[in-house]
């Protein structure tokens, strides 16, 4: 889609993160919690004042350390979802549904899929 009107041709691209680790505060978790906290925080951009105890996520690990050893469904569902929204809005609204629209979207399929294994 090319720029015009309704839509932009502004792209958002992660080409590198760094990531600083406090040693002392990570004690105790295992290198897969942390390896998928970090990835979580750096694919999702995620703010790192926002109040995610609602959700179960991986992001919780630090509040709740025995709750998630990996990336949860909820983690992966938002990860899913946000990569596959196109974002191609100038509205910054409309971007805004239809990444909720997607994250809801991918939890959904990923629930059903989980479903159909059992």
């Amino acid at each position: 889609m090319s720029g015009g009107r309704i839509g932009t041709q502004i792209v958002d691209d992660l080409f590198r993160v760094i990531v600083i680790v406090d040693i002392n505060k990570v004690e105790g978790f295992s290198a897969q919690q942390l390896a998928d906290y970090i990835a979580m925080v750096s694919l999702a951009q995620i703010n790192p004042e926002a109040d995610t105890s609602r959700y179960a996520s991986i992001l919780n690990l630090f509040e709740e350390p025995d709750y998630a050893t990996t990336l949860t469904d909820w983690d992966q569902a938002y990860l899913s979802g946000l990569y596959s929204a196109q974002r191609t809005q100038k509205l910054a609204g409309a971007n805004r549904s239809e990444i909720i629209g997607t994250i809801q979207r991918a939890h959904r399929d990923l629930r059903q899929d989980r479903d159909a294994q059992d």
